[in-house]
């Protein structure tokens, strides 16, 4: 079911729309992206009824919250939460137990319970956080699950918030090795060193790096088997040097919105 960019004239309609979404008991897809339909308690007890659900898109729908009566839906393979304008969280232990989710899209980490629970979401391919670190248990409980992970993610964004001072650092031991794509913004320049050896990443996107970032170095010998390359929203970026046997077999190369870049060596 597909019912997106619609605006509710009142609460009375929404509550209706909801009730009625409730007895829609063998429905396997649902998004409702664009419609501001907010009501986060009501949507979670309303939604908990679709046991069938296999994906659930609620991107820009007002929802701030997922409470635990979402976490009935065991059959979840695909949850898409972004939303431009507001934060979207969840409650503890609902997550956990979503354990057959395979994308996550537009979740803010931003406590050690929900980087923690991260971890038990062993078959997911596809991960969009937004990062937040409140404290240094946060940043070290999302590296612990980003491990757990390792055995089936494939695709990667990490995001942090541009406001602040304390940069995502990367300590991962063992960084998820069938990893085919990643996105990372607003890191330091360490993450580079981090991922480079991962034998299975195709495409990279860099973007939103420290805002004094003038030079851009890939090392020698990293990332031999990337085919694409996307480094955008660096403003003062003067200059991208790679090094003597780096991305050898490098296809695409796309620099966005880098105003200030002379040299590409």
């Amino acid at each position: 079911m597909v019912f997106e960019d619609y605006t509710f004239d009142s609460d009375a309609e929404k509550g209706n729309f909801l009730q009625i979404l409730s007895k829609l008991r063998h429905l396997r897809y649902l998004s409702l992206k664009g419609t501001h339909l907010k009501y986060s308690k009501i949507f979670s007890k309303s939604i908990c009824k679709l046991q069938n659900l296999v994906t659930l898109d609620i991107r820009d729908a007002g929802i701030r919250w997922l409470y635990s009566p979402v976490a009935e839906l065991r059959q979840l393979h695909h949850l898409l939460v972004a939303c431009s304008y507001n934060i979207f969280r969840m409650k503890p232990e609902v997550l956990r137990n979503l354990k057959d989710l395979q994308t996550l899209v537009g979740l803010q980490v931003n406590n050690m319970e929900i980087a923690e629970e991260l971890g038990y979401l062993t078959q997911l391919m596809k991960l969009e956080i937004e990062v937040k670190l409140e404290s240094q248990n946060t940043l070290n409980f999302l590296c612990v699950s980003l491990e757990k992970l390792s055995g089936s993610l494939l695709s990667l964004s990490l995001t942090t918030l541009t406001n602040q001072k304390e940069r995502l650092n990367l300590n991962i031991q063992y960084p998820p090795s069938l990893l085919q794509r990643l996105q990372i913004g607003n890191k330091k320049l360490d993450e580079l060193e981090v991922i480079k050896t991962l034998p299975n990443l195709l495409c990279l996107t860099i973007f939103n790096f420290p805002h004094n970032l003038e030079e851009l170095l890939f090392r020698a010998g990293g990332f031999q088997n990337l085919k694409m390359l996307e480094i955008k929203n660096l403003g003062v970026l003067k200059s991208i040097e790679f090094q003597m046997d780096c991305m050898p077999v490098l296809e695409k190369l796309v620099i966005i919105s880098c105003w200030k870049l002379l040299h590409v060596i």
